[in-house]
């Protein structure tokens, strides 16, 4: 069950995947056997959007291997080669968000790219991607309130944050250990 979330004046909360007792109820580690459990768990919005960027994703894939000629540079923290394809993969979804984007994307891109081309979104990720990339973590709020001098840290291992009203008084901050965090609130408001 939900609760409010305040992190008090002159404090620092961290929210990682190890939350503490009294917000163990509010986190949430979520399973994606197959890319359809995306719009499932909500993190893609519609069975449309997912099967466009599926497809996007499949026809960047093809040509990125029908130009297996060009030397290419080894990707950051994988064993394999960068082919290329994050970019016409990000141009062909304009219509999806950037985190449907990039929460998409980080699983997809796992997936050993002569089998990428042949997946659907009912495909049983269990053999083709790393274990940890097939969990979504979030935490779910009522409200959040960050007051003055006061600091809520997200780890890297979080993906979501989910509450109605999310307000930040003055000085108080948000920091985000990674590139993207997805924060869905109704509103949020900066008090000064």
């Amino acid at each position: 069950m939900s609760m409010d979330l305040t992190v008090s004046s002159g404090t620092t909360l961290t929210l990682d995947t190890n939350p503490p007792d009294n917000l163990k109820n509010s986190f949430e580690r979520i399973q994606i056997s197959k890319l359809e459990d995306l719009v499932t768990a909500g993190f893609v919005q519609s069975t449309d959007k997912l099967d466009h960027l599926l497809d996007s994703a499949k026809i960047a894939t093809t040509h990125a291997l029908s130009l297996r000629n060009e030397p290419l540079p080894a990707i950051t923290g994988v064993h394999r080669v960068d082919l290329r394809r994050f970019g016409n993969f990000i141009l062909s979804n304009q219509n999806a968000t950037f985190h449907e984007q990039k929460v998409f994307w980080n699983i997809f891109r796992e997936i050993p790219p002569h089998s990428a081309i042949n997946i659907d979104v009912q495909t049983k990720l269990g053999e083709l991607v790393n274990t940890n990339l097939r969990h979504l973590n979030l935490y779910r709020f009522l409200d959040i309130t960050v007051e003055s001098k006061a600091t809520l840290e997200f780890t890297k291992e979080v993906n979501t944050c989910l509450c109605n009203n999310l307000v930040i008084k003055n000085t108080g901050r948000i920091v985000v250990q990674r590139g993207s965090l997805h924060i869905n609130a109704t509103s949020i408001e900066g008090e000064q």
